[in-house]
């Protein structure tokens, strides 16, 4: 599990991996914003950047700015050949109409479109993940440079006070087999010569 918690009262982001794959957490990636990135290596040799992002409801317009500062550090290490980007989680954008890519204002999240339209990146969530009696909005969103490799993107049932987003990353990861595991059979000992040794030890020394 790679993590980034927020504070001593909870909260957070993570990303759990399954042990057999490689990966690695990014901490160049890592600035002011709520997020947690991780690098993964495909069958292929290619890498794949993951990021769990959460963005709080009542931070300013520009603090959203911020990720541009970990995709331009991706793009300047991947000049030849850009990587695959998959960054998902609550950015907590209420009024963005994703249908259009357009928002009100900046400060309901024009400048985070933006964002995305530069680096070319493409939001694929399209039901609301939080409902209440009045209203649904859809805060949980799942960006990628790549759509291709995505598939199965839905919307699941509530899980505490939004629905679950499931998606399909349609890549091999390279994976490692664990260390065999070694078992001593302790009852193939041979415990007579092991107490004449500790004597003759205990004698010597």
């Amino acid at each position: 599990v790679f993590r980034r918690d927020r504070n001593l009262d909870g909260g957070g982001v993570c990303i759990a991996v399954s042990k057999r794959v490689q990966a690695i957490e990014c901490h160049d990636l890592s600035n002011e914003l709520e997020a947690v990135w991780i690098q993964l290596l495909t069958a292929d040799h290619s890498l794949v950047y993951f990021c769990s992002i959460y963005r709080p409801p009542g931070v300013h317009s520009e603090h959203i700015e911020l990720i541009k500062t970990p995709m331009e550090i991706i793009s300047n290490k991947h000049r030849n050949k850009p990587p695959l980007i998959v960054i998902a989680g609550d950015l907590n954008y209420r009024h963005i109409d994703w249908s259009s890519n357009s928002a009100p204002s900046v400060s309901e999240g024009s400048n985070f479109i933006d964002i995305l339209n530069d680096f070319h990146l493409h939001q694929l969530v399209d039901g609301p993940t939080r409902s209440c009696r009045t209203t649904s909005s859809l805060l949980d969103l799942v960006i990628c440079s790549h759509p291709g490799i995505i598939s199965g993107v839905s919307v699941g049932g509530e899980f505490s006070d939004h629905c679950m987003v499931s998606f399909n990353v349609s890549l091999a990861a390279s994976t490692h087999s664990p260390p065999a595991r070694k078992i001593y059979l302790y009852k193939h000992g041979n415990y007579n010569q092991m107490r004449a040794d500790l004597k003759s030890f205990s004698t010597t020394f």
